[in-house]
């Protein structure tokens, strides 16, 4: 991805490609070394402002992830 910033391209790069390993906040938070108001504020800015189709999955394995299907999109 271009045009991100070092925190930005750092999130990017933990985000697991597809639905099948979400990655949780808290292991986000432990292996970028911020906070984790600041990785929430960075999976916005990925989403919104650069058109990163980022999921979030709320039933366990719960976490964020990168859309790599149109199937993932639908998943609850």
């Amino acid at each position: 991805m271009e045009h991100l910033d070092k925190d930005e391209k750092a999130i990017y790069d933990l985000l697991p490609k597809g639905i099948d390993r979400p990655k949780p906040l808290k292991e986000l938070v432990k292996l970028s070394g911020l906070k984790s108001r600041e990785v929430r504020g960075i999976i916005y800015r990925l989403s919104v402002l650069h058109h990163v189709p980022i999921g979030a999955r709320y039933k366990h394995p719960n976490g964020y992830y990168i859309i790599k299907t149109m199937m993932n999109v639908n998943k609850p």
